[in-house]
């Protein structure tokens, strides 16, 4: 019908809300603290907390 598109709207809508309240802000933060803030969160410490480059 004609307003099948606010099927999408409602997942768009949720999908903000969720990213709203839901992912850390990492403005300004290096890797190291990004990796620590998510290791709190999820209890893991398998994280690798550094980059690796090969030349």
């Amino acid at each position: 019908g004609e307003f099948v598109f606010l099927i999408f709207v409602a997942i768009m809508i949720a999908c903000l809300i969720f990213i709203f309240f839901r992912l850390p802000e990492t403005k300004n933060k290096s890797f190291d603290e990004i990796a620590n803030q998510f290791r709190k969160l999820t209890g893991n410490d398998c994280i690798e907390t550094t980059i690796k480059v090969d030349c």
